[in-house]
């Protein structure tokens, strides 16, 4: 395993002009980011995974090498059991390149991105 990439910042990440329309208005619907401080929040998570994983598509080719698996782990998240052993995600899914694992959310009907 190695860590890729390590950013703080001092100030708040910006984000792009937030489309407005019926499809992207039926996104995030519970905390819509273009009235909602928190669904703002959300799309700078997501802003913030997606520069990851260009940082690690950037270290792939740079080094002639795929990765197997990325796991982001939020700073926030509680462990209270072993994570599911990477080697049998990759063994036991045929599209293993095409998939993305998380932990069951429980009551909660969306995807529990606290380890993905």
């Amino acid at each position: 395993a190695c860590l890729i990439c390590m950013a703080l910042h001092t100030s708040q990440e910006s984000l792009p002009e937030i489309p407005r329309n019926q499809i992207w208005d039926n996104r995030l619907f519970q905390y819509p980011p273009h009235r909602d401080p928190l669904g703002r929040n959300v799309l700078r998570v997501w802003k913030a995974r997606e520069g990851l994983w260009r940082a690690a598509k950037d270290v792939e080719l740079e080094l002639h090498m795929r990765y197997s698996i990325a796991i982001w782990t939020r700073d926030d998240a509680w462990w209270f059991a072993r994570l599911v052993s990477p080697r049998a995600l990759l063994q036991n899914y045929g599209h293993a390149n095409e998939t993305v694992w998380s932990k069951d959310c429980k009551t909660w009907t969306g995807i529990n991105d606290k380890t993905v």
